[in-house]
């Protein structure tokens, strides 16, 4: 299954471990450390920003994909912030 967590907008210079604060700032830090388990695979899906210069920020749309399905509940039940998507 896979959930959406949100999205972050940061500089486009701003290079993976800069990414991650920002994504831990967003998610929260207990959030951030059960999503990088073993059992989790995060998906960052990068695209130009809505009301922001696309030369100077990009957008970070965050998913967690569980293919356990009883981590899966687990997580849903944790996390009611997480919604869950069609995986395409």
């Amino acid at each position: 299954m896979r959930y959406y967590l949100g999205m972050v907008e940061c500089k486009v210079h701003h290079d993976e471990r800069m990414e991650n604060i920002w994504i831990r700032q967003k998610l929260g830090d207990e959030l951030y450390k059960d999503i990088n388990q073993d059992w989790c695979k995060v998906i960052l899906l990068r695209s130009n920003p809505v009301g922001l210069p696309a030369d100077i920020y990009k957008r970070i749309d965050v998913y967690a994909e569980i293919n356990n399905p009883l981590r899966a509940t687990w997580f849903s039940v944790k996390y009611p912030i997480a919604r869950q998507v069609e995986q395409v």
